[in-house]
Formats: structure tokens, C-alpha cells, sequence
């Protein structure tokens, strides 16, 4: 038998955030601040404590940040797709 490795790369391009003028109503549901055209070169979220490559920027690449499920894993093992998963989409 044998083993192809496959996986899913999920890329994102993203910009600095700055003030804005904006709809109140909009503002109170959305919150945050507007983005900007300059790309962010820094990690955040939960880059900003750990090394998780979702939220550390590419590097030479201005502005991207991406990640990789490898889905050649079983999905609910450690460091299975589920579990990349799961560590992405918390709040």
C-alpha cells in the first residue's frame, strides 16, 4: 500500500488595522477598527503568545499568514486536522 500525503493549506492575506469613520450601528455589532492597505508583518492572536504557524506571518511573503492540515493523520489524534481545528476557531 502506498501512502500519499495530502492536506489542506489555508492562506490568508491581512492588513493593519487603523481608526475609522463608520456606521455606529455597524461599529456596535462588528467592533474592532477598519483595515488598512499596509499588510501586518507581526502575529497576532494567539501567535502572539505561541508559536502556532496560523497566526505567525510567512516569512517573506508581506502580509500572509497560512496553515497546513495534514490530512494524512488520523483527524482526532493529537495534532490531527481536528484538533488544528478546534486551536483555530476558539475565540
Amino acid at each position: 500500500m502506498t501512502s500519499h500525503p495530502s492536506g489542506i493549506r489555508l492562506q490568508q492575506k491581512r492588513f493593519q488595522q487603523e481608526e475609522c469613520e463608520t456606521n455606529e450601528d455597524l461599529h456596535d455589532f462588528y467592533g474592532g477598527k477598519c483595515r488598512s492597505g499596509v499588510p501586518q508583518t507581526s502575529p497576532y492572536g494567539p501567535g502572539l503568545k505561541a508559536k502556532y504557524t496560523a497566526f505567525m506571518p510567512v516569512s517573506g511573503s508581506n502580509g500572509v499568514f497560512e496553515t497546513y492540515f495534514d490530512l494524512g493523520t488520523r483527524l482526532a489524534s493529537p495534532r490531527g486536522a481536528l484538533e488544528d481545528i478546534a486551536y483555530v476557531l476558539k475565540p
